[in-house]
């Protein structure tokens, strides 16, 4: 026999709280106070199920029992619970903690918490608190096989666009022309960035892309230079170096699984660029990583 004991949810049982609500108004009485107002979100409620919601829920529920066993059910059973994660990639056999995959026995939840906002500095991370109570949440109802479920906030890896361009004679300064070009450099990196939505795992571009869209500006002339610097971890004893990829064929992608490609605030977009990437072309809060040994050592 296959059946679970269910009750009744009368209509409007659960109340959705509009935004700048306040639950507790009892120190509003007090003198000096002359009004309450809530500044940030509510967390962990959840908005009134409707009927679409309600027959979703149930059919995830015929599918998964309340216990994780495919990807797909970490990630319905993590959504469903936690109504302020936005969105949430499993990946089995992963470890983040050593950078490796086939790690057997460990399950890697990437959580991107919900909220929209708009511009380069939008990279949305999870308090630790949340995901420990996720972590805690799959402690148990889950394989046997499974040693540990480790719930962690993606990578932001930034992307420095290096740009020559010849401009055509316009009424406009160079620094509004550059502006221009650097939104649209933007637009091709994270596209979800500029339109308010939550990061996505695995989008990848192209150098050819990127070259295409800067030639269709109407001001553009000519394009003298074009490539792509990013960061990347050699090994695991925390030493970077930069990598510039400058053939149109270069397709850039993330260099793990839950990395998130970003751009930085501000690109290298010139005139005559004709010498590889140096330290001349750095900055502090952008590029530079001072890196500490075990002994707290820089």
């Amino acid at each position: 026999m296959n059946a679970i004991q269910v009750y009744r949810e009368p209509e409007g049982m659960k109340i959705s709280l509009p935004e700048g609500a306040v639950l507790d108004t009892s120190e509003q009485s007090l003198p000096g106070i002359e009004s309450i107002r809530q500044i940030t979100p509510f967390e962990t409620g959840s908005p009134i199920e409707n009927k679409t919601t309600r027959l979703m829920r149930i059919s995830e529920y015929i599918t998964h029992r309340n216990r994780a066993v495919t990807a797909r059910d970490y990630e319905r059973l993590t959504l469903q619970a936690f109504p302020q994660v936005g969105k949430v990639k499993c990946l089995p056999n992963t470890s983040t903690k050593h950078h490796k995959k086939n790690e057997q026995g460990i399950v890697t939840l990437v959580i991107i918490p919900s909220g929209k906002k708009k511009g380069t500095v939008f990279r949305p991370r999870s308090t630790s608190g949340l995901l420990l109570e996720i972590e805690e949440y799959f402690s148990s109802g889950i394989s046997a096989y499974v040693k540990e479920v480790d719930a962690t906030n993606p990578i932001y890896e930034e992307i420095v666009i290096r740009c020559g361009v010849d401009f055509l004679d316009t009424p406009y300064s160079r620094a509004v022309l550059r502006a221009a070009i650097r939104k649209v450099i933007n637009r091709i990196i994270a596209p979800w960035q500029q339109e308010g939505n939550l990061p996505v795992l695995g989008y990848s571009f192209n150098l050819q892309q990127l070259h295409d869209r800067i030639s269709e500006m109407k001001f553009v002339k000519n394009i003298t230079h074009l490539s792509v610097v990013r960061l990347v971890q050699e090994n695991q004893d925390n030493t970077h170096r930069f990598k510039e990829y400058s053939e149109l064929t270069d397709t850039i992608c993330p260099s793990v699984p839950y990395a998130v490609l970003v751009p930085v605030r501000e690109h290298l977009i010139n005139q005559q660029v004709n010498k590889p990437f140096g330290i001349e072309d750095m900055s502090i809060h952008e590029h530079f990583i001072i890196w500490q040994d075990e002994t707290g050592k820089p």
